[in-house]
């Protein structure tokens, strides 16, 4: 498989974090970074070694990243976003549903997408126009089309977000209309899920676009559309987000209620 230099440096990036992250495993002491939200000294040493390892290669590097103390919200030009755990609250704990994210983002659309799962060596890649993989091999959306037939995964705002129960009544709602629903606590992870035929479907509303940009790229390369509130592609800014295998979009929106 021939990746492009910037593929490569994330590839790289991400793999040095692993080792960071596999290191605190089991041991991680979490503390509040803000009134509302935890943070590990694994984050903070894993973003960290994203940041120099993207800057060896790229010296003018523009980051928006999880941990970084100025976060940068312009997307119009080009900007690595970077989320050294997603799924911290798992990996406090112990469990090894969490992953390390990258994107590149250039004129407000992501482009590339690293999801590497530290505890298990899977990694999930995609640049736009080039497929998705999982370790090498590509992956592909699946080919259900009714929410009755399909697995659903949501997750609930944290305390970070003003509305924490914002998705109370869609859970009640659409555990009723499909064949499963999770909350698993990795959004990125939840959406490789997606673009590798494991599930149909996750939406979740607060959430930041490191939470989101690498895997987009993952789901829309497996064949999946990655849309906001309004139906419409979902961009960095957008908090809330619908994923899915691209077959169930209609008939989601026409149960799903905004003001949840």
């Amino acid at each position: 498989m021939t990746y492009s230099k910037e593929m490569k440096t994330a590839l790289k990036a991400a793999e040095e974090a692993g080792k960071i992250v596999k290191k605190f495993f089991g041991n991680a002491v979490p503390r509040m970074k803000t009134e509302k939200e935890i943070v590990t000294e694994a984050d903070l040493e894993a973003e960290k070694k994203i940041m120099s390892v993207i800057r060896k290669d790229f010296p003018n590097a523009v980051f928006c990243a999880e941990e970084f103390s100025s976060k940068h919200d312009d997307f119009s030009g080009r900007v690595w976003v970077v989320d050294p755990i997603d799924g911290t609250h798992n990996f406090s704990r112990g469990s090894e549903h969490h992953c390390i994210c990258i994107a590149l983002v250039e004129g407000n659309e992501p482009v590339l997408g690293v999801v590497l799962v530290p505890q298990s060596g899977k990694v999930f890649t995609a640049e736009k126009g080039k497929g998705a993989f999982l370790n090498s091999t590509k992956i592909s959306v699946s080919g259900i089309s009714g929410l009755r037939d399909s697995f659903a995964l949501t997750g609930f705002p944290g305390r970070r977000y003003d509305k924490p129960f914002q998705n109370t009544e869609n859970f009640r709602r659409f555990n009723a209309e499909v064949s499963s629903l999770h909350v698993l606590g990795s959004a990125a992870l939840d959406i490789c899920s997606v673009a590798n035929g494991k599930s149909e479907l996750f939406w979740c509303f607060g959430l930041k676009p490191w939470d989101i940009a690498a895997a987009a790229v993952i789901v829309r390369g497996a064949g999946g559309k990655v849309l906001n509130e309004k139906g419409e592609d979902w961009k960095p800014n957008d908090s809330f987000v619908f994923a899915s295998n691209g077959r169930v979009v209609e008939e989601f929106f026409s149960k799903f209620d905004l003001k949840g």
